[in-house]
């Protein structure tokens, strides 16, 4: 399997076109907040990504909010509250 590492700020996100995100595949994308670093989204990370994914399915929101990386890191979502 092979990892590209991309990087993006949160003015970035907000302008990026979902099509993009389709044309790398929802599967190979994480979302990060850079924390604890001083321009990171902290303490509301999701304030500003999530109005970007309004308009895709669930499925995809999952795959780049949380499931990809639970895959990246081998972490078993379903034991978590």
């Amino acid at each position: 399997m092979r990892r590209i590492q991309g990087r993006t700020n949160s003015e970035n996100v907000k302008s990026a076109p979902i099509n993009s995100l389709e044309a790398i595949g929802f599967d190979n994308v994480l979302f990060e907040t850079d924390f604890p670093h001083p321009t990171c989204l902290f303490p509301e990370p999701l304030r500003s990504a999530v109005p970007t994914f309004k308009h895709t399915p669930e499925s995809m929101r999952r795959k780049v909010f949380s499931e990809n990386a639970a895959q990246v890191y081998n972490l078993d979502l379903d034991i978590l509250p």
